[in-house]
């Protein structure tokens, strides 16, 4: 915005400039355009008092020029005091024509004494004819319309203010540029984007607060070229009688559990200004020039009303600005900001449903906090957290249902976040398979007297998947009977497989007594004691399978 060596409360300012300029060309949210609101009454305060004091510092200068005059009888600095005139004149006629666009800008977003709010914050078509004109190509892309004469002004007040540098006669101010509007760097994707596109793209709001800050810039122009003359007259360092305390905080609308951070500084400032600022709210760290500082305050979840999704948490600071009387001006910033509760990201194998006794993998996040400790219990089994992550969980339910309590530390507090309900399901059925060589049985089958039986508990196929250290099957104990003709069935031998996985299969071979069988018989195979092996090898008693779905009917060949 300008080049140069520049006084570093300058560089602050066209800093300031710059960024809001940055922000006018994102698609802003209701805060943001409040944000705006707050921004542009901020510059508004500063500017007026701005405009205040230097009708004060001329009358200062023309006050020590008539004493000279009519004390000393020193005539040197006379034509001074038109000089003031034409400047303090020029300055005013700008100052009145940006109040003009402002007047124009505040009618296009409609000021409702209802609401005290403005009706179209977010309007931007008509704000940007109005700036553009009706072709905004015209003129090498600086449009035809009210932007492009306002450059030219601005551009031509900052001529008016440098020419009087060559006439003060100090060859360090030689160094000093002009300070024209420029044009954004050059974007790739938009090449050739001009001042007058780039600092009103945005929305009206946006755009007055723009407005107050470019007063602001035009006063300093004005002040800057004031001090030359105040050196070259040797009144004493002008320091202002009367300052305001502003906070521009970065947002509105904090999470609980982020950190709040704004801008203190003094609404009109001196080289000989060094205010002190505390705070007991948060932490405070002073910007290079000493003029302003960061305070920074941990949004607390304590200001969240149980079931309200946000709520208000205030802050305070004060200011500590010498006087030239030796005195202090204390400063009061009370102002208050949206806590919102964080919102918790899940992800989990099956989506609000936990199967009992297993190792279900949850992924439990919170985006909106950086730098955060999980504090996740449950309320009827175990919760352990990943060793490598702090998003992933293995949750082991006991109960038909489980309460997972969210709780986040930061910084030493511990902030309730949310409490989540899940379904507790027994495992999927499995499905008992026999074989006899190859063939897969089903209802009633036939055996021979010497082949064995293989078989085997398969779990549900998706389970398995899901939760291969819980998918596996064992069974105590194979007992096999025989019936002959009409009489009842009779325990002719039992097959310990206890330590036989059943996923893989249990052999089963006939006894000796199925020798002494007829063409005819039956055999009934059934399994005793089936039970799942979970991810900790414990073993459960698996009580979805029925009676007749343990019982393998075979007839004797």
């Amino acid at each position: 915005m300008a080049s140069g060596n520049l006084p570093p409360r300058q560089k602050m300012i066209n800093m300031m400039y710059l960024v809001l300029l940055a922000i006018l060309a994102l698609n802003v949210s209701s805060e943001v355009l409040d944000a705006f609101v707050q921004i542009r009454g901020n510059l508004n305060h500063s500017a007026s008092h701005a405009q205040t004091l230097s009708q004060d510092y001329v009358l200062m200068l023309k006050s020590k020029i008539q004493d000279e005059i009519e004390f000393e009888g020193n005539h040197k600095n006379e034509g001074l005091l038109d000089t003031l005139d034409l400047i303090q004149n020029k300055t005013q006629a700008l100052i009145k024509a940006l109040d003009g666009h402002v007047s124009e800008m505040e009618e296009i977003a409609t000021w409702d004494e209802e609401l005290q709010d403005y009706r179209k914050k977010d309007e931007l078509e008509v704000n940007y004819q109005y700036w553009m004109g009706l072709d905004e190509d015209a003129n090498e892309r600086r449009g035809n319309g009210k932007a492009f004469d306002l450059r030219d002004e601005l551009d031509a007040y900052g001529d008016f203010i440098h020419g009087f540098y060559a006439s003060i006669g100090d060859s360090a101010l030689e160094e000093i540029e002009p300070e024209l509007m420029q044009d954004p760097k050059p974007d790739p994707k938009d090449p050739g984007k001009r001042w007058e596109q780039y600092t009103f793209q945005g929305p009206v709001v946006g755009n007055l607060a723009t407005l107050e800050a470019l007063k602001l810039h035009i006063l300093n122009q004005e002040k800057e070229l004031l001090e030359q003359f105040r050196k070259r007259l040797g009144v004493h360092q002008f320091a202002p009688d009367k300052v305001m305390a502003i906070s521009m905080p970065q947002s509105q609308v904090v999470v609980a559990g982020t950190p709040f951070k704004t801008r203190l500084f003094v609404g009109m400032g001196s080289s000989q200004i060094q205010p002190d600022f505390k705070s007991g709210s948060g932490q405070l760290n002073l910007e290079d020039d000493g003029n302003s500082a960061w305070l920074t305050v941990m949004a607390s979840g304590a200001s969240i009303r149980n079931g309200a999704a946000e709520g208000k948490q205030r802050y305070q600071a004060t200011v500590l600005v010498p006087k030239t009387d030796g005195s202090f001006d204390t400063l009061t910033v009370s102002e208050e900001f949206t806590v919102r509760k964080p919102e918790v990201v899940l992800r989990s194998r099956v989506i609000q449903k936990l199967y009992r006794e297993c190792a279900n993998e949850v992924q439990i996040s919170i985006p909106a906090l950086d730098e955060y400790e999980p504090v996740v219990s449950v309320s009827s089994g175990s919760i352990n957290q990943r060793s490598n992550s702090k998003d992933w969980f293995l949750i082991k339910p006991r109960g038909n249902q489980c309460k997972v309590n969210v709780k986040a530390k930061v910084s030493g507090s511990v902030i309730p976040v949310e409490e989540l309900d899940y379904r507790v399901l027994s495992t999927p059925k499995p499905t008992v398979q026999a074989k006899i060589g190859n063939k897969t049985l089903s209802g009633f089958n036939s055996i021979k007297k010497g082949q064995s039986l293989k078989i085997r508990i398969i779990p549900e196929e998706a389970f398995a998947e899901m939760y291969p250290k819980d998918a596996n099957y064992r069974v105590k104990t194979v007992e096999i009977y025989l019936k002959k003709g009409i009489g009842p069935p009779r325990l002719i031998g039992q097959v310990p497989a206890s330590n036989v996985n059943a996923r893989n299969g249990v052999t089963v071979r006939m006894p000796s007594a199925v020798r002494d069988a007829k063409a005819g018989d039956q055999l009934f195979i059934k399994l005793k004691d089936v039970e799942r092996r979970n991810f900790e090898g414990r073993f459960i008693p698996e009580r979805t399978l029925s009676e007749s779905e343990c019982t393998i009917p075979l007839t004797v060949q």
